[in-house]
């Protein structure tokens, strides 16, 4: 049926000649993975959503050339630089990871580590942890591993295919990039049905600068953590407002993959899912039930719950203050004696903890600050963080304005931004993570301000959407 569907639609049958040509013409294998893209793309939308088409082929297409483009430019420079080694290395953290992917597989697949060591040895990736961590202490990497984790396998599943070859990591990224902004599309229209204002949330998450990058540049990291995210509220929605039981496995896959990508964050994704249940699902027999059963728990164990709240904070405490000390630009949500204090000996009151979760979150969601120009690249970034003040004054008349008028819509985009925000500031420190983090739930921001926007400009935005 589907191959009856390409043959059909003549810009299918142009793709598929150009992939038979460029396969003829013994192009570069992963340029493959990209166009083929393309092609379901144009296979799957239908045509009455040709302009959405254009958008998100447009899209993929600028991120495959600028992620060509600098890569190119990076491995020429290496070249340049290091001439005595001939190799083309490539920088920055996403490289490093893309680094020690090839360990991972060198190592499990019990490759000959003296012909691949020339390769590293003297190279870009000389870092001493990589070497002793991976190569002479652990036969068998551990997915929990700094800078090791369930990525790194899934790239070094790649480079089994394809060698080392880093960009075919980065076409990967473009297309969860890509996918990410289509289902946040998807997931304003069902909640406010309005193709406008989803139209403008998907110009947003494909082109607002951090999130293109992290498309484009990095090695499958925070596409993928994206991606995840919005699979889950999409699939979230479509469950608990549109009653859609067929979701249910949808939203439970990001819950238990996300761990792999994000240490503790199927917890957090899990504690979300149920206070979806708690508060959206209709007021039934076994929902009532639940919450008799968590307030009785609660009740009889207020003591352990806040024992563990506790705990939780002084954890994240613990993860602020080596952020801090492992330098770069910072700030600091403490006095300066806590960062010379011995871990967990630093006691608060209850007011203490709420000083801590308030200056965290002011800092998670403005910083860099003004006074936290210290160097160029904070200076080139800032007009972006000028940028993301805008988007926040209209997110906050959007919130307004949808919890007036879409309270249940509003809801569940609220809890997720509230209980992901509160949990990422806390153990912050670091602008140029946090500004990473932050990325995490800039698509909700993004529909609140395009819904701002939108009031403010006098569109309608009640035409058909109703307050499911």
């Amino acid at each position: 049926m589907i191959l009856k569907q390409a043959i059909t639609n003549k810009k299918s049958v142009i793709l598929i000649l150009l992939i038979l040509s460029l396969s003829v013409m013994n192009i570069s294998l992963p340029i493959l993975l990209p166009i083929g893209f393309s092609i379901l793309l144009v296979i799957f939308l239908r045509k009455s959503e040709r302009k959405l088409l254009a958008i998100l082929l447009l899209a993929l297409w600028i991120r495959i050339f600028f992620a060509v483009g600098y890569d190119a430019y990076i491995s020429t420079k290496s070249l340049y630089d290091h001439p005595e080694k001939n190799l083309v290395m490539f920088g920055g953290d996403g490289e490093f990871q893309a680094g020690h992917a090839w360990w991972v597989y060198v190592l499990n697949l019990d490759k000959d580590l003296k012909s691949n060591d020339l390769m590293w040895k003297d190279g870009f990736f000389s870092d001493i942890w990589t070497y002793q961590e991976l190569v002479l202490k652990n036969r068998f990497v551990p997915m929990n591993h700094y800078q090791v984790g369930a990525y790194s396998y899934m790239i070094a599943v790649l480079y089994s295919y394809f060698g080392y070859a880093p960009i075919i990591v980065n076409f990967a990224n473009c297309i969860l990039g890509i996918l990410a902004g289509y289902l946040f599309y998807l997931i304003t229209l069902d909640l406010f049905d309005n193709k406008k204002i989803a139209y403008l949330v998907l110009m947003l998450v494909l082109f607002y600068p951090t999130l293109f990058i992290w498309s484009s540049l990095t090695k499958l990291k925070m596409p993928s953590i994206i991606f995840l995210i919005a699979l889950f509220l999409f699939s979230s929605i479509r469950l608990f407002l549109k009653r859609r039981l067929i979701y249910l496995p949808l939203a439970i896959l990001p819950i238990l993959s996300l761990n792999l990508f994000k240490e503790r964050f199927s917890v957090i994704f899990a504690f979300i899912f149920l206070l979806y249940y708690l508060l959206l699902s209709k007021k039934n027999a076994p929902v009532k039930l639940l919450y008799i059963l968590a307030g009785s728990f609660f009740v009889l164990h207020i003591g352990k719950i806040f024992n563990y709240i506790k705990a939780a904070l002084s954890y994240a405490m613990l993860i602020h203050q080596g952020t801090v000390n492992s330098g770069g630009i910072v700030y600091k949500l403490f006095e300066d004696k806590f960062y010379s204090s011995i871990a967990g000996a630093y006691p608060l009151s209850a007011f203490g903890y709420f000083l801590y979760y308030l200056r965290g979150l002011f800092h998670f969601v403005f910083e860099p600050l003004p006074q936290s120009i210290t160097s160029k690249n904070i200076l080139l970034f800032y007009p972006f963080q000028i940028f993301w003040y805008f988007l926040l004054f209209f997110a906050l008349i959007g919130i307004l304005f949808a919890l007036r008028y879409f309270r249940r819509q509003a809801l569940i985009l609220m809890i997720y931004f509230i209980v992901v925000t509160s949990v990422l500031s806390l153990s912050g420190g670091n602008i140029g993570t946090d500004v990473r983090h932050r990325d995490m739930v800039a698509p909700v921001c993004f529909i609140f301000s395009s819904i701002g926007l939108a009031h403010v400009l006098g569109y309608k935005i009640l035409n058909s959407g109703k307050n499911i």
